[in-house]
């Protein structure tokens, strides 16, 4: 069976392997490990940029509690304190742009920052509108106690006793002071809730005013008149301070308006930005759980991959030298495995192979010497058959032997006791013995062919035996 060459892994040893495999899945836990670090990283920034975003709606909406408290008494310190809260919300947006990496919200906190911007610019157009119309309100509250006390002065020079004014310019004067009384109250009416139809109202009053300073100058003469030609230039000026506060008024609320428009949108680009908030944290949880699942299975198929590799660069070798040496306990020492591997499965296969070729040398050994000796028993058992007919044929002869010298005896003793007889030729003897061995029925040849060498006929043996017996008697 042969065997390809064998990879840079098959010649590792097991340790290695192992180390190799538990190697790389350890890298993988430590890459998984990583994620979740970033992970949590990204969870803590994101924490970090809503809290931010919940920071700056606050102080949005602190920004727009001042507002109120500033529109309600415009004072210097709600001023100041405003203007503090808008530095503050502006420092935070230069902060948030540094913080902030989505694009979507980062465009969303430019725009909170442009509006803030033009609701710095709005707030101190209302501040400058507020202060010019507090300024007027000074001079007209100047003014209005100016007129008022040169009418109080008119209405106790007049009211004098022994005076010579008529009832008609004690009528006057005592409409003048009340109609002066009505353009204060109309004024104070305003200046708590301005809109136009008390600006109107109050125009109105103070234009009746005029009116009738304007009357009782032609009817009122010498230092009277002066006064009153005071109090109406008084009166005309009061009425253009009015005027002025009016149109800061109207600009003064076009401004608040403004500025409410300007928190408005203020508020609505922050809930974009809270919701921009929570979409990044979707969209990053989705990606976080996206990686940490990628990142958990490639190390699980890497994992099964070291798992089924290493268990394969183990299990393998281990069948084929397990099925070699079944197939050595089964006797079957012809198969040979080419082994490449350099590693301890590997030596073990080679090992295994070197023993099944030793036994195979070794049986083939004992083969052939357990042929030699078979060979060499049928040698034997042949040269023992051979043998066994060979003394059984000697037997018999020498049974025929003794029956011949029987004979013999008793013709020696035949010829002893009997007269001697006329002589007879010697030949007759070995004619007559080779007579009977030629009646006799023929046997196997023995002793074997390699013993017919000294073999010798029955007549070599018994005719010198005969013509001894007979030269002896």
């Amino acid at each position: 069976m042969s065997v390809s060459k064998a990879s840079w892994l098959s010649n590792l040893g097991i340790s290695k392997k192992l180390a190799l495999g538990f190697g790389a899945l350890l890298v993988m836990v430590t890459v998984v490990a990583l994620f979740g670090y970033f992970t949590a990283n990204t969870l803590l920034e994101r924490i970090n940029k809503t809290r931010y975003s919940g920071q700056l709606k606050a102080d949005v909406l602190s920004v727009r509690i001042d507002e109120k408290a500033y529109l309600l008494d415009p004072s210097a310190a709600n001023a100041t304190r405003q203007q503090a809260t808008l530095a503050g919300v502006t420092e935070d947006i230069g902060k948030g742009l540094s913080l902030l990496t989505n694009p979507a919200n980062v465009a969303i906190l430019q725009d909170i920052q442009r509006e803030m911007k033009t609701y710095q610019e709005r707030f101190a157009a209302l501040q400058q509108a507020n202060q010019t119309s507090a300024g007027a309100q000074k001079e007209l509250t100047q003014v209005s106690d100016t007129v008022t006390e040169t009418l109080d002065q008119l209405f106790e020079l007049v009211f004098a006793p022994g005076g010579s004014y008529s009832t008609a310019d004690l009528k006057a004067l005592a409409e003048m002071k009340a109609q002066m009384v009505g353009v204060r109250l109309a004024i104070r009416r305003f200046l708590g809730t301005p809109d136009d139809s008390k600006s109107q109202a109050t125009l109105k009053v103070i234009d009746e005013l005029l009116k009738t300073l304007a009357t009782a100058q032609k009817q009122i003469d010498g230092d009277t008149a002066a006064r009153l030609y005071s109090a109406t230039q008084d009166v005309t000026r009061y009425r253009a301070f009015f005027e002025s506060i009016v149109a800061q008024n109207r600009q003064a609320q076009a401004a608040v308006a403004s500025l409410q428009e300007q928190g408005n949108k203020l508020v609505q680009l922050l809930d974009q930005l809270g919701e921009g908030q929570l979409k990044s944290a979707a969209a990053e949880r989705q990606a976080a759980l996206l990686k940490l699942l990628l990142s958990s299975l490639i190390a699980l198929l890497i994992g099964i991959a070291a798992a089924w590799l290493i268990t394969r660069q183990i299990t393998q070798p281990l069948a084929t030298a397990m099925a070699m040496l079944k197939r050595v306990a089964a006797g079957d020492l012809t198969q040979r495995n080419e082994v490449s591997r350099r590693d301890e499965l590997g030596e073990l296969q080679r090992t295994t192979q070197a023993m099944a070729d030793d036994l195979r040398q070794l049986v083939g050994g004992i083969a052939n010497g357990v042929g030699q000796l078979s060979s060499a028993a049928d040698e034997l058992s042949a040269f023992g058959v051979q043998t066994s007919r060979g003394v059984t044929q000697q037997r018999d002869e020498m049974q025929q032997v003794a029956t011949a010298m029987n004979e013999m005896a008793a013709t020696v003793h035949n010829v002893a006791q009997t007269p001697p007889a006329p002589r007879r030729t010697p030949t007759a003897w070995p004619a007559k013995a080779a007579a009977r061995s030629s009646a006799r029925p023929r046997k196997s040849p023995w002793p074997p062919k390699r013993c017919r060498a000294w073999a010798m006929p029955w007549s070599a043996w018994t005719v010198p035996a005969v013509a001894s017996a007979a030269s002896s008697t």
